[in-house]
């Protein structure tokens, strides 16, 4: 079995909190996203993931609100009821609120909401359909469905 070690980082932006640990396998994908060679990753974020669990923390990060909608009140939901953030490399760009049909066997996507500063480019949107597209696979759905609550921006390759 190969010996590996865990290295201690620092991120300026935690202040006080800032020592994280990244393992020794994962350090030189972390030193490619200052270069050429980072290729960002498009992903839907389940609602406790470790990357947005602490509200304030994801805030002070990225500048993103996440609020589990699921526990609120119909009346107080501005995103929907089951909300996937959609994270596109380092950044959080989107949110998107879906739900499954197993009898239909339909992924219905009831919305899609881009953040402010979002790129609004065909790669984008596409990669967010493929990124949609493979849950759906996934879930055992044969048909992914969109209601029309989409970003301008991201509709040709959203439907």
């Amino acid at each position: 079995m190969k010996e590996s070690l865990i290295h201690r980082v620092t991120v300026a932006e935690l202040g006080l909190r800032d020592e994280r640990y990244i393992h020794d396998q994962d350090l030189e994908l972390l030193e490619s996203m200052n270069s050429d060679a980072w290729q960002p990753r498009m992903s839907l974020l389940a609602p406790f993931d470790n990357l947005i669990v602490r509200r304030e923390r994801t805030n002070r990060l990225f500048g993103f609100d996440y609020v589990h909608e699921q526990f609120l009140p119909v009346e107080k939901r501005k995103f929907g009821t089951f909300v996937l953030p959609i994270l596109w490399g380092d950044r959080l760009i989107g949110r998107t609120d879906m739900r499954i049909n197993r009898e239909d066997e339909k992924l219905l996507i009831n919305s899609v909401h881009a953040e402010p500063g979002t790129p609004g480019d065909k790669e984008v949107a596409s990669k967010i359909a493929e990124t949609i597209e493979r849950l759906a696979e996934f879930l055992g759905a044969k048909e992914v469905v969109y209601t029309a609550r989409v970003p301008r921006q991201w509709k040709n390759s959203l439907r």
